[in-house]
């Protein structure tokens, strides 16, 4: 990595993912996929369109590792209605990157924040 400042970020995370559990790495993947969804709306709104794109790329890379994590041969109605959600998530930020329509990106923000709080609620 030619950026020492990206290359310990990276570290740093990598450090703090060996080191969590397997709910504390969800709860920190849902804290980076909202991030990622709110830089996404900011630059839409400021028509930063790589920028945009990037955090929508990141976004559904964070919703890909989320639900391919999901045992869907369990019959388990939760995981298979967070696998539905997961998936009507990419399609959003699709949908938004794609139009740069904020509104997409507001409709999302609540579901995945209530996801977010529920795994929060694990560890307390």
């Amino acid at each position: 990595m030619n950026n020492p400042r990206r290359a310990y970020k990276k570290t740093q995370v990598e450090a703090q993912a060996a080191a969590s559990s397997s709910v504390e790495l969800i709860r920190m993947l849902h804290g980076k996929l909202m991030e990622e969804i709110d830089k996404m709306a900011f630059h839409i709104e400021e028509k930063n369109h790589s920028m945009k794109s990037a955090c929508a790329q990141k976004s559904m890379d964070i919703l890909i590792a989320l639900d391919s994590s999901l045992d869907l041969s369990s019959g388990d109605e939760l995981i298979n209605n967070l696998h539905r959600i997961y998936e009507f998530a990419i399609s959003k930020i699709y949908q938004a990157s794609r139009n740069n329509d904020i509104e997409e990106i507001n409709q999302l923000k609540p579901i995945i924040q209530d996801i977010k709080d529920g795994w929060d609620g694990l560890s307390a």
